[in-house]
Order: structure tokens, then C-alpha cells, then sequence
């Protein structure tokens, strides 16, 4: 069995929510992710819902991404290779 959790991002904060409309604040991504990390999670999947209004925030994914040495899933406004090479 593997353990891939699902962290779901609003204005770099990690929230969950109900329909897409109300969200709940959880905490910091960062932290969890690297909780996520210690724990044994096999893969992390980031989900950023504000990054079609605000951009893909690579500053809060270079700070996940130095502290979980695990592989991570990006999901939002990626439109083309330029981003893809941004998020690599």
C-alpha cells in the first residue's frame, strides 16, 4: 500500500474545503508536507486552487520541495512548457 497525500493549497496556505466555495484554514504546507515526509508518504500531490488568479507560486514550492525528498505532484495554471521548466 502506498501513502500519497493530497494537500490542498489557497493563497499558500493549506486548506481544505467543502464544493470549492468554503475554505478552512489547516495550517502551513510546508510543514505538513514535511510531517508527510517523516511519516513515510511515498509521494506528496500539491493542488493550488488561488494559482489561476495568482501565478504558481514557486517560492512555496521550493520551500516544500527543500525540505521533502520524496516525489511531488503540481497541479495549477500550468499552461506551457515555460512553466513546466519554472516548476523543474
Amino acid at each position: 500500500m502506498r501513502l500519497i497525500p493530497n494537500l490542498l493549497i489557497n493563497n499558500s496556505y493549506l486548506t481544505k474545503n467543502v464544493s470549492f466555495k468554503k475554505y478552512k484554514y489547516l495550517g502551513d504546507p510546508v510543514n505538513a508536507a514535511k510531517i508527510y515526509f517523516e511519516k513515510g508518504a511515498d509521494e506528496i500531490i500539491l493542488m493550488d486552487n488561488s494559482a489561476y488568479k495568482n501565478g504558481i507560486n514557486l517560492k512555496l514550492i521550493d520551500q516544500i520541495t527543500s525540505n521533502c525528498f520524496i516525489p511531488i505532484t503540481y497541479a495549477g495554471n500550468v499552461k506551457d512548457i515555460a512553466d513546466i521548466k519554472q516548476l523543474l
